[in-house]
C-alpha cells in the first residue's frame, strides 16, 4: 500500500517520469537516435544551436535537452519552449519535428561492446557472443535493433518536411556546416558567426565550461570505470572481418542508403532495392533544408476534452491501481502472439476467423470476442495480467520491437479510408455531413487515428520485420479472396495445429452474413459498444468499394501521399501516373 501512495503522490506533484505518456506538443523538437549514435558534443550542439542566447553548461544542460526516459513530469512542464526531447525510441508519430542522428552500425557495435565490457584488449570469442545481442536486439528491447530504430523513422518520415536526417560523421568533419543544416530546420536565422560561436561552445577544449570539459574527457577515458569513446572509423581496425561481414550482410543496403561503404562481399542489395530505396528514392539526406513546418492540432472532433483537476486525479488513482490501459507501456512477453493492422483493415475479421478455429466448441461472437482474443488498447493492466498464456492478442501499435511473434493485416487505404469515415459516423465523432473529402486529408495527416497514419502505420512494420520469419504479411484482399488458404497459412504461422474441417468450419462461422447477424444481437464487444446502431460495424466487407465512394480529388491525396508504398504492396494507382520500376525485392536488413 505504501508503495502505490509514494506512486500516486509522485503523480500528484509531477515528480514521476511520464515516459511514452508525456502530453507532445505541436512545436517540440524530437532528437532521435539510436543508443550510442551520438556523444554528449552531439547534444551540446544541437543545443547550442536551437537556443543561441543562452549560457548552457553541463550543470544545466538537462534543462535544455530534456531525456523522454528520466526527466520527471514537472520539469517538462517548466522547460523552455520549443522543447528539445531527447530519445532513443523507434517510431512516435506524435512528434512532427524530428533531428534524427544517424550513426555506422560497426561502429555502434563497438561502441555499445566497451560500455557492456569495458575490456583492455578485444577478445573475438566475447565480442562474437556480444554482436549476437546486438544484431538479434536483446540488448535493449525498447530500441530494437539498429535497422529496426534507423528503419521505423527512414520508413514513416524521409521524405516529411519536418524530419532531419543528421549523420554523426558528418557532424565530426563538418559541425558547422551541419548546424547551418539544423538552424534552417528550426526555422532560425543564424548567421556563420553565431553558427560557429555556438560550435566553440560546444567544443570539449572550450576553457569557459569546465564542468562541460571534464565531462568529456571522462567519457573518454578508457578504464574499468568509465566507458572508451569510438572515434568514426575505427571499426575498421577493431572489428574482426567476419562480424564485419555479418553486419553487412544484414543490414548492408540500409547502410548504403545512408552513405556507409560496404567493405565486403556479404553486403547484400543495391541501395535502391527493398521498401527504403522505394520510399526515399531521392536519397535520404537533404542537401537543402527548409524551416519544418509545425502542424495543426488534430480537428476538432477528434480532439479530446481536457480532464478537471479531480478527473485527472482519479485518473491517476486508476493508473497506479492498473486499473486503466498501459498503451505503450504494454507489458510484453516472449510467446505474446500480435494480429497487427491499421484501423479498418481486416483485424477484427482476422480474430474472428483465428478465435473460431482456436475455441470450436465456443463460437466468437460480439459478445465474447475481448476475451477469446483480447485487444491490448482496450484492456486494463490488470486484465491483461490475468489473460492465458501464450497470449494471442489484436493491436493496431505502429511498430513496437517488443512485439517478437507478428501477423500483420494490410489493406489498400483507399478502402480503409472509406471504412474509418463511416466507422466514425457510427462512433458519433463526425455526423452524416461530414465531407468525406476533408476527412481523407486529415486520414492522410495521421489526424484521426492514434496509431499514426496508414503510411507510418504500414511503413514502420514493414521497414523493421518484413523480412523476418518471425513476422507474417497478410493482404486483407487475398485473405478475402482465398480465405481457407490463407487461415490456413495464418494458423501454420502461428503453430496451431488443425484439419481442414477445422478450418472451413472456422471460415463458415466467420462470414460477413453471420458476423451482421451477431452484430445485431446483443454486442459487447469493444468495437460496437455504445455506438449508433443505423450503422452497421461489419458493412460491405469486400475489397474496391473506393471506387465508388472516394471523389477524384479524394483518391489522389491519398495516391500522392503513399503511392511508392502502395505500389510496393501491390495496389496500382487509378489517378497519379505510377512509379516505375518499382522493385519488390525482400529488403535485408532484418533480423
Amino acid at each position: 500500500m505504501f508503495r502505490y501512495l509514494a506512486r500516486a503522490a509522485k503523480h500528484a506533484t509531477g515528480l514521476h517520469r511520464p515516459g511514452p505518456l508525456m502530453p507532445v506538443r505541436t512545436d517540440d523538437i524530437l532528437l532521435g537516435s539510436y543508443p550510442m549514435s551520438a556523444d554528449i558534443r552531439t547534444t551540446f550542439l544541437i543545443a547550442n544551436v536551437l537556443f543561441p542566447n543562452a549560457e548552457i553548461g553541463y550543470r544545466n544542460l538537462h534543462k535544455f535537452a530534456l531525456d523522454s526516459q528520466l526527466t520527471v513530469k514537472r520539469n517538462f512542464d517548466r522547460a523552455v519552449r520549443p522543447r528539445l526531447i531527447q530519445s532513443h525510441a523507434t517510431f512516435d508519430p506524435r512528434y512532427r519535428r524530428v533531428i534524427y542522428v544517424v550513426r555506422d552500425p560497426r561502429d555502434i557495435a563497438l561502441a555499445q561492446y566497451y560500455d557492456a565490457a569495458r575490456p583492455r584488449r578485444l577478445d573475438a570469442s566475447s565480442i562474437s557472443e556480444f554482436m549476437e545481442r546486438f544484431l538479434s536486439g536483446d540488448l535493449n528491447r525498447f530500441t530494437g535493433t539498429w535497422a529496426e530504430n534507423v528503419g521505423s523513422w527512414v520508413a514513416a518520415r524521409a521524405n516529411h518536411p519536418g524530419f532531419l536526417l543528421v549523420r554523426y560523421e558528418d557532424m565530426l568533419s563538418d559541425a558547422a556546416g551541419e548546424m547551418a543544416r539544423v538552424s534552417a530546420f528550426a526555422g532560425l536565422e543564424m548567421g556563420r558567426e553565431r553558427i560557429e560561436l555556438a560550435v566553440k561552445r560546444s567544443s570539449a577544449d572550450n576553457p569557459q565550461d569546465t564542468d562541460k570539459r571534464s565531462s568529456l574527457a571522462k567519457a573518454s577515458r578508457n578504464d574499468s570505470g568509465s566507458v572508451r569513446a569510438v572515434a568514426a572509423g575505427e571499426w575498421r581496425t577493431a572489428l574482426p572481418e567476419l562480424l564485419v561481414a555479418r553486419i553487412e550482410a544484414k543490414w548492408g543496403n540500409l547502410m548504403a542508403r545512408l552513405g556507409y561503404e560496404l567493405v565486403t562481399s556479404q553486403s547484400g542489395n543495391s541501395p535502391e532495392s527493398g521498401l527504403i530505396g522505394q520510399l526515399a528514392p531521392q536519397g535520404l539526406r537533404k542537401p537543402q533544408v527548409a524551416k519544418a513546418a509545425v502542424s495543426d492540432s488534430p480537428a476538432p472532433f477528434l480532439r479530446r476534452k481536457r480532464s478537471s483537476g479531480l478527473r485527472r486525479m482519479i485518473k491517476t488513482a486508476e493508473r497506479v491501481l492498473g486499473h486503466t490501459n498501459p498503451g505503450r507501456h504494454l507489458e510484453v512477453f516472449d510467446d505474446d502472439l500480435f494480429l497487427v493492422s491499421f484501423p479498418k483493415s481486416g483485424n477484427t475479421w482476422t480474430r474472428f476467423l483465428i478465435a473460431n478455429l482456436l475455441h470450436p466448441e465456443e463460437p466468437a461472437n460480439f459478445s465474447n470476442i475481448d476475451r477469446l482474443i483480447p485487444e491490448s488498447e482496450e484492456l486494463t493492466r490488470n486484465e491483461l495480467r490475468r489473460v492465458p498464456r501464450p497470449r494471442i492478442m489484436k493491436s493496431h501499435e505502429y511498430f513496437d520491437p517488443r512485439f517478437r511473434k507478428v501477423v500483420y493485416i494490410v489493406r489498400d487505404p483507399r478502402d480503409v479510408a472509406v471504412s474509418q469515415f463511416h466507422f466514425y459516423r457510427k462512433r458519433r465523432r463526425i455526423d452524416d455531413a461530414f465531407p468525406i473529402e476533408q476527412f481523407v486529408k486529415l486520414f492522410v495527416a495521421g489526424q484521426t487515428s492514434d496509431y499514426g497514419s496508414w503510411g507510418d502505420n504500414v511503413a514502420t512494420w514493414l521497414a523493421a520485420r518484413q523480412n523476418s520469419s518471425d513476422f507474417l504479411l497478410v493482404k486483407y484482399e487475398e485473405l478475402l479472396a482465398q480465405t481457407v488458404s490463407g487461415l490456413a497459412q495464418i494458423a501454420s504461422f502461428l503453430g496451431v495445429e488443425t484439419t481442414p474441417a477445422l478450418v472451413a468450419q472456422a471460415v463458415e462461422r466467420s462470414s460477413a452474413d453471420r458476423m451482421r447477424k451477431l452484430e445485431s444481437q446483443k454486442a459487447t464487444a469493444s468495437v460496437t459498444k455504445n455506438t449508433r446502431q443505423d450503422i452497421p460495424f461489419v458493412r460491405a466487407a469486400s475489397s474496391g468499394g473506393w471506387k465508388k465512394s472516394l471523389p477524384e480529388s479524394a483518391v489522389a491525396d491519398l495516391e500522392t501521399a503513399w503511392g511508392p508504398l502502395m505500389q510496393w504492396l501491390g495496389y496500382e494507382p487509378a489517378v497519379i501516373r505510377p512509379t516505375t520500376n518499382v522493385s519488390r525485392e525482400p529488403i535485408t536488413h532484418q533480423n
